[in-house]
């Protein structure tokens, strides 16, 4: 069976509603050029589906050993890269580069194509795509 692969507003669309405001202003300037590739950050809600930040409670970590501690950050790495597979699946199966996990802060930084963005902004688990750039702030 052959299939059309899809418009470059169908795959525009499925990423502006997950898109950061520098982001939708990068779409806009590429005219939805889906061959061109954009640094991007990629956030991931967290399990519960509430915000990404990190909400350590001190006192339980502080009442730690050294050992108690560093289990329970490898426990929580081990969670975010189980977490962030189908993410990174198909960013890699959409032919993204340079992908790099951030668990602390519950990122994904990758350099992506429109289809590869659209392939991550469907899944469930992704809250917010990101332009990597510097941006000017006015002070």
């Amino acid at each position: 069976m052959i299939t059309t692969p899809p418009s470059p507003s169908n795959l525009m669309n499925a990423v502006w509603a997950k898109a950061d405001p520098g982001l939708r202003a990068a779409l806009n300037s590429l005219h939805g050029d889906p061959s061109v590739e954009l640094p991007v950050m990629i956030v991931l809600v967290s399990p519960g589906g509430g915000s990404s930040e990190a909400t350590a409670d001190s006192g339980t970590v502080a009442g730690m050993s050294d050992e108690e501690r560093r289990a329970k950050v490898r426990a929580e790495q081990e969670g975010f890269e189980r977490e962030a597979g189908p993410v990174v699946a198909a960013l890699s199966a959409s032919g993204a580069r340079d992908v790099q996990l951030f668990w602390l802060n519950r990122t994904i930084a990758a350099r992506a194509k429109l289809p590869a963005l659209a392939a991550v902004a469907r899944l469930d688990q992704v809250g917010e795509l990101v332009l990597d750039a510097r941006q000017r702030v006015v002070t």
